[in-house]
């Protein structure tokens, strides 16, 4: 897994395709399948360490890429214990403070 030096501030979407394709050749015929527009993730398919969860950011990234939508499953999921769903409802979360951190952007990254 390659890890970004500190002076790397963005990940274009050439070097994001080139982490895929060496790190997740499985991910990457999913979010190349013309057949689904969604792809279901186990959370153990990842571990907890910086470059686990750098790679899982770097694999829902790429599938955002490829307009597909994510899911993640635990094991009730997975294994049909989940409780029966509810009536369906769409909640939005969204951080408040995602435009202070970037107004406060230092003066030589990139934009977005």
């Amino acid at each position: 897994m390659p890890h970004p030096t500190p002076n790397r501030l963005h990940f274009s979407d050439e070097y994001l395709r080139r982490i895929i394709a060496k790190q997740l050749p499985a991910w990457k015929r999913a979010c190349a399948a013309s057949d689904s527009n969604a792809i279901v993730l186990h959370e153990s398919a990842f571990g907890r360490s910086h470059s686990e969860l750098l790679l899982l950011a770097c694999a829902i990234k790429y599938a955002a890429l490829a307009k597909k939508t994510v899911h993640i499953a635990c094991d009730d999921a997975v294994q049909g214990n989940a409780p029966p769903p509810k009536a369906p409802s769409i909640r939005v979360f969204r951080e408040r403070n995602r435009r202070a951190l970037a107004s406060s952007r230092p003066k030589n990254m990139p934009g977005r």
